[in-house]
C-alpha cells in the first residue's frame, strides 16, 4: 500500500503567539515531523500585504499598529528569516516547505499593508452598483492583480521553496462569508471585467438594475459594513454560469503561475463547492467555481486539499465520488483535517489523545491520499504532545 502524503499546517504567526516560534522550536517541529513521516509542511509567509520572511518586494510586517498577539512575530523578523529558516530545515529532513499563500486575505480592518491594493480599491469585489467593496478580497480577473501577485509568488521561488499552496477558501479577514450576503446570495464580484465578459458571451448586463432594496443591515463588530440588498429590476441571470465566470481569473492565476515556474509544486486548498458545486446545487453558497476538472487534467496543479470539519461528517463520502477525477488525473487528494485538535477547527478547546486517535482510525479506514493536519500550534498546546505525535504518525501507514 503507498504511504499517504501527509502536510502538517504551521501557522507561524500562532507558533510565535504561544511562544514556540525560536529556532530550536522550529527544529523541534520539524525533527518530529520526520520521525512521523510528514512530506511538507505548509508555512504562513504574508498577512495582509506584508510579508512575513525578508521579502525583496514586499514591507516585513513590523506590526505598526500594536497588536499584542502579533509582537513576537514582529520581533523574530526583526532579527532573523523564519522562512530561511524552515527552507533549510526542510532540506536536511526531507520536508517541503510549502509556502501558505492565501490570496482572498489582503485586509483585516482597520489594516492592510500592501500599496498596490490602495491605490487601486477598484480591484477588491464590488457590488452591482460599484460602492460597497470587499476589501481584502481581490479579483483575479484583472491582469494587473494576478501580475502583482504572481510578483509575490516570484519572490518565494527566489527564496528556494519547492512548492507553494495556494488557500482559496480559507481566510481570516471579517468579510469571509460575503457571497452568502444579499438576498439571493449574489451581492459581490461584479466587477468591470467580469460585467464586461458576462455581456460578452450571455447577452446580459449585470450592471443595469432599477432600483436596490434594503433587506438587513450587519454590523460586524465595529469594522467597515455592508448592507444585504436584492437588486430589484436587474436582468435574470444562471448563478453557476456567473460563479464558473469568476472563477476563471483564479483558473488563469493558477496556470500562469504553473508556466512561470515549471517545476513547482502547486498545491490547492479549496472548499467542496467553490471546487466542485453542480448545477442542482445552491450557488449562493460558492463564491466562485474554479475549474478544478481542467486545472488537474493540463498539469496546472499537483495536489488538491479540501478543508472542512469533518468530525461530524464521513471522510470518504465528502470527497468521493465527486473528486474521483483528481486522482484519476495522477494527481493528489487530500482531506485538510481542520477539527483534528480541535472540536470546532479554532478556539480555545483541544481534545485528548483517545478523540484524536479515533478521528486517526477513521482517517485510515477512509481511504483518502493524504491529509493536512490542521495545525503545529494546536498539537503543541495538547496536555500530552508526544502521544499525539505518535496518534499522528499513525496517519502514514
Amino acid at each position: 500500500m503507498q504511504a499517504k502524503r501527509l502536510t502538517m499546517d504551521c501557522d507561524y504567526h500562532d507558533l510565535t503567539y504561544i511562544g514556540r516560534g525560536g529556532r530550536r522550536d522550529l527544529a523541534y517541529l520539524f525533527d518530529n515531523m520526520a520521525e512521523a513521516r510528514f512530506h511538507a509542511t505548509t508555512f504562513d509567509c504574508f498577512w495582509c500585504g506584508t510579508a512575513l520572511y525578508h521579502s525583496r518586494r514586499l514591507p516585513v510586517f513590523a506590526n505598526s499598529i500594536g497588536w499584542k498577539s502579533a509582537a513576537g512575530l514582529a520581533a523574530v523578523l526583526r532579527e532573523w528569516d523564519p522562512l530561511a529558516v524552515a527552507v533549510d530545515l526542510g532540506r536536511e529532513r526531507d520536508i517541503s516547505v510549502l509556502p501558505y499563500f492565501r490570496l482572498f486575505e489582503e485586509a483585516y480592518a482597520p489594516f492592510y499593508g500592501d500599496a498596490f491594493f490602495r491605490a487601486h480599491p477598484e480591484y477588491w469585489w464590488q457590488t452591482r452598483c460599484g460602492m460597497y467593496r470587499m476589501t481584502g478580497w481581490p479579483c483575479y480577473s484583472y491582469e494587473e492583480v494576478r501580475e502583482h501577485m504572481l510578483g509575490r509568488l516570484d519572490d518565494l521561488v527566489e527564496h528556494g521553496v519547492p512548492g507553494v499552496l495556494f488557500g482559496l477558501s480559507r481566510t481570516h479577514i471579517p468579510w469571509l462569508v460575503a457571497y452568502r450576503w444579499g438576498a439571493d446570495g449574489n451581492c459581490f464580484g461584479f466587477n468591470q471585467p467580469v460585467v464586461d465578459e458576462f455581456r460578452r458571451r450571455h447577452g446580459v448586463d449585470l450592471s443595469t438594475f432599477d432600483h436596490v432594496e434594503e433587506v438587513a443591515s450587519a454590523d460586524h463588530s465595529g469594522y467597515e459594513f455592508v448592507y444585504e440588498r436584492r437588486w430589484v429590476g436587474a436582468e435574470p441571470f444562471d448563478m453557476w454560469v456567473f460563479r464558473r465566470l469568476m472563477g476563471e481569473g483564479l483558473g488563469l492565476f493558477l496556470r500562469e503561475a504553473r508556466r512561470r515556474h515549471p517545476g513547482l509544486y502547486i498545491a490547492i486548498e479549496c472548499a467542496q463547492l467553490p471546487a466542485g458545486g453542480r448545477p442542482d446545487e445552491p450557488a449562493a453558497e460558492a463564491p466562485f467555481r474554479i475549474d478544478l476538472e481542467g486545472l488537474c487534467a493540463d498539469g496546472t496543479i499537483d495536489e488538491y486539499a479540501m478543508s472542512m470539519n469533518y468530525r461530524l461528517g464521513l471522510l470518504t463520502e465528502e470527497l468521493l465520488p465527486r473528486f474521483q477525477h483528481v486522482r484519476e488525473s495522477g494527481k493528489q487528494l487530500t482531506a485538510w483535517l481542520n477539527d483534528l485538535f480541535s472540536p470546532t477547527g479554532g478556539g480555545n478547546e483541544r481534545l485528548g489523545v483517545t478523540d484524536v486517535a479515533a478521528y486517526v482510525d477513521r482517517f485510515l479506514a477512509s481511504g483518502i491520499d493524504g491529509a493536512v493536519v490542521h495545525e503545529a500550534a494546536f498539537l503543541l498546546e495538547t496536555e500530552d504532545p508526544a502521544a499525539m505525535w505518535r496518534e499522528i504518525g499513525r496517519l502514514a501507514r
